[in-house]
């Protein structure tokens, strides 16, 4: 606006603008004080600015290849990622499941319970199953763009992946839905078994997460 300088965003219509601030009236045009509509004014100094819309070649893809595009964004929209300090938080939690245990070392060693011993095997164990399913988040998103994975049947499976990699994370951040930390680690295990043995993905990541749990202290 030419009195109260409050910014207004012309979309269509003619040049006259009217400020809903102040109530003067100014030509869009030369900026200055307009008092009607009526009359069209042609000394345009700062013409609305023209930009070109780049489209997204739609016509070119088939329904399938769309809805993998949409599974794509769906995918990448699910927040897989966990901070240093949740991931402190999910731990303490798994071995506050055995209390008595937890009391005594908390007491004891409260800045060294994961640095040894059951803390640092769970903290380890927990922290590569998280990077686990940010990584297979990625991936999925990644293999739901692939044209041999337009296919309907190949979308769902994908799909039915990314929901099985989201109960999977839920999992892991709610430790109290067992009585004992042992119980909990197993059951993780298990759930991540049955991601390894997949053949769509997470073949490449068996050795890079392999975690043999039959040792836990």
């Amino acid at each position: 606006c030419t009195k109260c300088r409050t910014l207004r965003e012309k979309m269509y219509g003619c040049n006259f603008m009217q400020c809903w601030t102040c109530q003067i009236g100014f030509c869009w045009g030369y900026g200055r004080e307009h008092e009607d509509h009526e009359r069209i004014c042609r000394d345009i100094i700062v013409p609305l600015e023209n930009i070109q819309l780049q489209h997204f070649p739609t016509e070119h893809f088939s329904h399938n290849r769309i809805e993998a595009f949409n599974l794509s964004v769906h995918i990448r929209k699910t927040r897989m990622t966990v901070s240093m300090r949740e991931l402190l938080r999910v731990t303490h939690k798994v071995l506050s499941l055995d209390k008595e245990w937890y009391l005594a070392n908390l007491l004891e060693a409260r800045d060294r319970l994961l640095e040894a011993g059951r803390g640092e095997q769970v903290h380890a164990r927990l922290s590569k199953y998280l990077n686990f399913c940010e990584l297979s988040q990625s991936s999925l998103a990644n293999l739901s763009l692939q044209r041999e994975n337009a296919r309907q049947r190949r979308r769902k499976q994908i799909h039915g992946l990314h929901m099985k990699l989201c109960n999977f994370y839920q999992l892991l951040l709610s430790p109290t839905s067992t009585k004992h930390w042992k119980h909990f680690m197993q059951k993780v295990q298990s759930q991540f078994e049955l991601f390894i043995i997949s053949k769509l993905i997470f073949r490449n990541m068996q050795k890079q997460l392999n975690m043999n749990e039959n040792n836990l202290d």
